[in-house]
């Protein structure tokens, strides 16, 4: 009749995720659709939990590997099928599932600390297709910077209904940053598909070091939109706990690249 069902107290749907919320039954908010992050005031009284949980999305381009990798995670399974032997911490389980969104806290790299303030990094590096409110990575020279030695020639697959996307590490590099490390890669994403392709945040999750995942926390691509047959170059900065030595890997959204040769032990924490 025109009105929301949201706005309805006797809907099935808002009554299933009040009475879910009230008993800390674990949350999922979910974007689908381009859909755009709702205001807590938006939303019921009973609802506004939702927007304090960190969300998923799933894309249009890559609708069937995105659900493929959430129903991994809702039963506790690493996104993407392991192809090492070296073990990999595992993200928590999650119980239910809801078409609304989260915004995420905001971390800045200032040019004292390896980048320019330009906003925060969306919730778990959620998709957009601007880098708006992301931290920018600025050129990892000078300041301290050190170069990683990088295994070449290997490469990350996601695939799309149009054809694949191939990912590159080209270089790495890292810094001390008080009792942490800065690690910045230097990526490509060469677009083997017919649709011009977003060389979105979504598109990397962690670096692995010493066997621990860390998530990106600056990210600067060139261009945001790749057209089929050229490369999309990429900065994506780390801020890790572990000194960046030994093996290294970078978790994909749907593969992972060894940065570093594969036959080094992983580092210590």
């Amino acid at each position: 009749e025109g009105a929301r069902r949201l706005s309805d107290p006797d809907d099935y749907v808002r009554l299933e995720l009040g009475r879910a919320l009230r008993q800390s039954v674990r949350v999922v908010p979910v974007l689908v659709g381009g859909t755009t992050v709702p205001a807590a005031p938006d939303l019921p009284d009973e609802l506004q939990g939702l927007v304090n949980r960190q969300a998923v999305v799933l894309h249009d381009e890559t609708w069937h590997q995105d659900v493929d990798g959430l129903v991994r995670s809702l039963r506790g399974e690493p996104a993407v099928p392991a192809r090492r032997r070296r073990p990999l911490l595992v993200g928590g389980v999650i119980a239910a599932v809801v078409a609304v969104g989260l915004a995420g806290a905001a971390w800045r790299w200032g040019p004292g600390d390896g980048g320019q303030p330009s906003g925060g990094q969306t919730s778990g590096g959620q998709a957009s297709d601007s880098t708006e409110g992301i931290a920018s990575c600025a050129p990892p020279k000078g300041q301290g910077w050190q170069p990683i030695a990088v295994l070449k020639n290997q490469t990350g697959v996601t695939k799309t209904d149009s054809g694949p996307l191939v990912f590159r590490v080209k270089d790495a590099y890292w810094r001390p940053h008080g009792e942490t490390w800065q690690v910045e890669l230097d990526t490509t994403m060469e677009n083997a598909s017919r649709d011009d392709q977003y060389h979105g945040d979504w598109r990397y999750k962690s670096l692995v070091v010493a066997q621990r995942e860390f998530p990106w926390t600056c990210y600067s691509p060139s261009p945001n939109l790749v057209a089929p047959s050229t490369v999309g170059d990429a900065l994506i900065g780390f801020d890790v706990r572990c000194k960046p030595v030994g093996y290294m890997e970078l978790i994909m959204e749907f593969d992972r690249i060894s940065v570093t040769d594969e036959t080094l032990e992983p580092g210590t924490c």
